[in-house]
């Protein structure tokens, strides 16, 4: 009997043990980023020990009860090289002592190769305590081949930013030969920063908070903007909730002595680049985006100039105002926006009500850029014809355009350029001819499946010479004649033998009308009793009207989707439904005869004409 062979299956220790560097790479990028990997090394210690040799990123939480008493050696992952510290006022130490906690007795080698080191702190408060140029200059010490060094998430009040303390950090960060990125907490620190441009090429300023205590620190002095100057290799600046202007100059701040000295503010920086800078971005004043004077420019530069410009886009408000204060103080007096058009990219385009100093400064940056955008503008139901003509350059290399306030709350969308060839070239109607189309489609046969129809309260038009006379009276009177109008149908519809619906009366076979007195029209919105729009038309007869029963529109139009109990609703909302389909029509019928800004006069030409609409009379 031949002896059998028992096979013993691979444990998984033993299948990691055979995963060559790039297997094991590709194995923990496959378990996904933290959490994830924190759970996989709870798993079993050859998981642990594979991912702890593989990783190169590592995550301390330094506001862990147990962090000091657990503070793991880095020699347990070999190849970590970027560390990030998550710092909590009030836990385990102070801010200082947790910046330096995690290389404090740990082993040279080791700490040798940390070259990215990152602390974030919790901003529910600011913090309490400041950082002295000591706590720096045993951080230089213990990470001497740091290329980042972040610090910018600390907060205004982290950083000592007293001259001698200035002096004491920027001579200790001098002595890392390969810092090439640096983070800040404020533009405060700047001042001295010249002592790195042997190597500096990236700095990030982020002002997280704003407080009246911590305005001055927002502010980008003419010494930081004489310090960034002298970085021969700075190529990226980021600057995050610092005010546009700068501190007045003191009488012992060297920038401000002689008269070629540069000045402070985002227009001295602007006038005194670094010489080899080729991004500058831009978010404030206050730095947080759901605020409504946020911006963020992007500013490409090159030799001292602006080559290109990038607005960002802000979610929760206009960009055009911010846009125009940050054009006013530093884009249009600087020297370093040339005279040639600049190419400005737009991210979202708001036209709101611009103040007139708003307007002439928007006029006057897009006189010198070319603007270019990928979004819809939006234009606000408040804003003026002198507000869009502001921004018409930007406007017409805008996709499509959404005006809001078309007869009432609702707005009109279509695209700049259009299907032209679609259309037959024609002229720009006058505002009454284009109201007189709109109800020309009201009349138009809807071709589509009967159960796709609305069955709401009919409407009538009525043209002719006697409407065009009832279109001019006042409320009252078309009320009175509403209403002699409504017991006219009650006595044809009893004449007919219908009777009135149950729970009949004044209002349910004729709800009211609407005066459209520059189409010399009137629309009549029936009652929802059986038979109403009958009754109404033989009550009308002998009137000298020209009758004609709007047809019904579709029930999932967005037009329609109004408040159905409303008198008057399905009359708004069947005028909306033309107007969204003619206005569009007449824009592009007229796109190649008529210049982009005659066309958004008659835009906005048509708003005030449909503004000045009589209201609808109910009949009562």
């Amino acid at each position: 009997m031949e002896a059998s062979i028992r096979r013993v299956s691979p444990s998984l220790a033993d299948v990691l043990r055979e995963l060559s560097l790039p297997a094991a790479d590709g194995f923990v990028e496959a378990l996904g980023m933290w959490p994830s990997l924190a759970t996989a090394r709870l798993t079993c210690r050859a998981l642990r020990n594979l991912v702890d040799g593989t990783i190169t990123r590592l995550r301390l939480n330094g506001a862990a009860p147990n962090f000091l008493e657990s503070r793991p050696s880095l020699t347990r992952w070999p190849r970590v090289h970027d560390i990030t510290t998550s710092i909590e006022e009030g836990g385990v130490g102070s801010v200082s002592s947790l910046l330096l906690l995690p290389f404090v007795d740990q082993p040279a080698e080791a700490c040798s190769r940390i070259t990215s080191y990152c602390a974030r702190c919790d901003h529910d408060d600011a913090p309490g305590t400041t950082v002295p140029a000591p706590v720096i200059m045993q951080l230089v010490s213990l990470l001497p081949n740091l290329r980042k060094l972040d610090l910018e998430d600390l907060g205004n009040s982290s950083l000592s930013c007293m001259p001698a303390d200035l002096s004491l950090m920027d001579r200790a960060l001098s002595k890392l030969p390969s810092l090439e990125t640096l983070g800040l907490p404020g533009p405060a620190a700047l001042p001295g920063i010249e002592a790195l441009a042997g190597s500096l090429k990236e700095i990030y300023i982020s002002q997280t908070f704003y407080t009246t205590e911590t305005e001055d620190m927002s502010l980008l002095t003419a010494a930081a903007v004489a310090s960034l100057q002298r970085l021969p290799h700075l190529t990226r600046l980021c600057l995050t909730g610092v005010e546009t202007r700068g501190a007045l100059a003191q009488e012992d701040d060297p920038a401000a002595l002689g008269p070629e000295a540069p000045g402070g503010g985002l227009l001295g920086l602007l006038k005194n680049m670094p010489p080899r800078l080729e991004s500058l971005y831009w978010n404030g004043p206050s730095g947080v985006p759901d605020s409504s004077d946020w911006i963020c420019l992007r500013l490409t530069c090159a030799n001292g100039r602006i080559i290109e410009i990038t607005v960002e886009e802000n979610p929760d408000g206009s960009t055009m105002q911010p846009l125009a204060s940050v054009a006013s103080d530093a884009l249009l007096p600087c020297r370093a926006l040339g005279p040639g058009p600049t190419p400005l990219a737009l991210h979202n385009i708001y036209v709101s009500r611009f103040e007139p100093h708003q307007a002439l400064v928007l006029r006057a940056l897009l006189q010198r850029c070319t603007p270019t955008t990928n979004t819809v503008a939006l234009l606000d139901d408040e804003s003026f014809l002198e507000d869009a003509l502001a921004l018409a350059p930007a406007l017409e290399v805008a996709p499509g355009l959404k005006f809001f306030g078309i007869h009432g709350s609702n707005w009109i969308e279509f695209s700049t350029q259009g299907p032209a060839d679609l259309l037959a070239e024609a002229p720009l109607p006058p505002p009454p001819a284009l109201l007189e189309r709109a109800l020309d489609r009201l009349t138009a046969p809807y071709a589509a499946n009967p159960q796709d129809r609305c069955k709401d309260r009919a409407l009538l038009l009525l043209r002719g010479p006697a409407a065009a006379a009832l279109s001019q009276l006042g409320p009252a009177a078309l009320s009175e004649w509403a209403l002699r109008v409504e017991r006219g149908a009650e006595a044809a519809a009893l004449a007919a033998g219908a009777g009135q619906a149950e729970g009949g009366g004044s209002g349910v076979l004729l709800s009211g009308v609407l005066a459209l007195p520059p189409a010399a029209a009137l629309v009549l919105e029936c009652g929802e009793a059986e038979g109403a729009a009958a009754a109404v038309a033989a009550a009308l007869e002998g009137e000298g009207l020209q009758v004609v029963t709007v047809a019904p529109r579709p029930s999932n139009c967005r037009s329609y989707a109004v408040d159905r109990r409303t008198n008057g609703s399905r009359t708004s909302g069947a005028l909306t439904w033309a107007l969204q389909a003619v206005v569009p029509e007449a824009w592009h019928a007229a796109a190649a005869s008529t210049a982009f800004v005659e066309r958004l006069e008659w835009v906005y030409a048509v708003r005030d004409m449909l503004a000045q609409l009589p209201a609808f009379v109910e009949a009562a």
